[in-house]
């Protein structure tokens, strides 16, 4: 495998995702979650105000790559400070090297800092702060469970891709680490974010639930849903042959990019769909044909539970 698999929590992180969700709700191509619900309406006219040119100049990659090298990932406050004190040199120094087109992204970096320290200051109390000491917990278990995972596995990329539930990071000759990071806010799509030679993904953590039966139950229940739109399955009677390009599923169904996107995450959430992710290419989709055999070996389970009860 070529590439380096890192994890790395920071609720810093979970901070920029949730900011970057508010400003750019259409970003997600109409995907709805109890988030979005909750930063709508009332909320919504009180908080923008606060965060005036943060849509146009947030430049949230360069702020993910920056929570990546801070030193101390206890709260968002210590990533603030950490950030508010870097001066102009320092902060070039540590954002060229990774970030593309820095200039262009980021016309003056004595003018950005100031206003996105002044940005993620007001997200966070008018937002995260009450939201982030359960995202710490939650985020420490889930890192727990998947480290261990980690060190069991023998297929680092079928391991990846379990994380991100169907997107399988293509080793190219740049790539050289994948860094990953566990969220909440865009469940069930990843928020990615490609580098120079690194590729982000905010995967979203666990729900919780353990217990076997029902863990099937749910399964079966969003892979059932997944099926049930006619839609769908005419997107996956394009995707049963090779992988192909948004674009190109766009064109063969004729559906709204938006639309399209959606059902895509849908299916890519109940397993039906990989995604080929390739660092700054187009992504590609094709069908995991061994999803049906997992769903019937479900039905066999939940079946044999019914005849026991």
């Amino acid at each position: 495998m070529g590439y380096e698999i890192e994890f790395d929590a920071s609720p810093a992180y979970e901070l920029l995702s949730s900011l970057n969700l508010f400003l750019f709700d259409k970003g997600i191509n109409g995907m709805k979650n109890l988030f979005t619900k909750r930063m709508n309406g009332t909320f919504r006219k009180a908080v923008a105000p606060h965060l005036a040119g943060a849509k146009q100049g947030l430049a949230a990659e360069a702020l993910a790559i920056l929570i990546w090298q801070c030193p101390d990932k206890t709260d968002t406050a210590a990533f603030i400070d950490w950030f508010a004190a870097l001066d102009v040199d320092e902060l070039h120094e540590r954002l060229h090297p990774h970030v593309k087109n820095l200039s262009r992204l980021i016309p003056s970096l004595a003018e950005w800092q100031p206003k996105a320290v002044h940005w993620i200051q007001a997200w966070h109390h008018h937002y995260f702060s009450e939201l982030e000491s359960n995202w710490t917990k939650r985020a420490k278990d889930d890192l727990t469970s998947k480290q261990a995972d980690l060190a069991q596995t023998t297929n680092q990329t079928e391991f990846v891709e379990s994380v991100l539930q169907g997107v399988y990071v293509e080793a190219v000759p740049k790539l050289s680490r994948v860094l990953l990071i566990p969220g909440v806010h865009y469940a069930p799509a990843n928020l990615r974010m490609d580098f120079r030679d690194t590729m982000l993904f905010v995967y979203p953590m666990a729900t919780g639930v353990t217990e076997s039966g029902t863990r099937v139950m749910a399964d079966l229940s969003r892979m059932t849903k997944a099926l049930s739109d006619e839609v769908r399955l005419l997107i996956l009677s394009n995707l049963s042959i090779t992988p192909v390009r948004f674009t190109d599923i766009a064109t063969q169904t004729g559906l709204p990019k938006s639309t399209l996107h959606n059902h895509l995450i849908h299916l890519r959430d109940a397993g039906f769909v990989r995604v080929h992710a390739h660092l700054n290419k187009t992504d590609r989709y094709s069908l995991r044909h061994k999803a049906f055999s997992e769903l019937t070996e479900m039905l066999s389970h939940f079946q044999a539970q019914l005849r026991s009860e």
